[in-house]
C-alpha cells in the first residue's frame, strides 16, 4: 500500500502519501485489500463476484515477500479459496 500512496495512486493527500504502513492498511484495509486467512479472503473476493467481477488479478508477491511465501499463497488460494467462490 505505501508503493501505492506515495505515487498517488490512492489519491494526492498528503497525508496518505506519507503515511504508515499499519496507517494505510486500517485506512484502506476493507475496501482495497483482499488479504487474511482462506475464508476471509474467500468472502472478499465473493463481495465481487455479487457485483458482477469476473477477474480478480491477485499479486501475490508485493515488494519483498519471499518466493516461498508466494508458492504457498498461491497453493492456499487454488486450494481453499477459488473452491469458495466458483
Amino acid at each position: 500500500l505505501q508503493a501505492y500512496a506515495r505515487t498517488g495512486s490512492l489519491g494526492q493527500d498528503e497525508r496518505i502519501m506519507s503515511a504508515s504502513a499499519a496507517d494505510l492498511f486500517e485506512e484502506f484495509d476493507a475496501d482495497w485489500c483482499i488479504v487474511g486467512a482462506p475464508d476471509q479472503v474467500a468472502n472478499r473476493i465473493r463481495r465481487y463476484v455479487d457485483a458482477g467481477v469476473t477477474h480478480i488479478q491477485m499479486r501475490v508477491c508485493p515488494g519483498d515477500i519471499p518466493d516461498a511465501l508466494a508458492a504457498r499463497t498461491i497453493d492456499l488460494v487454488g486450494r481453499e479459496v477459488f473452491p469458495q467462490v466458483r
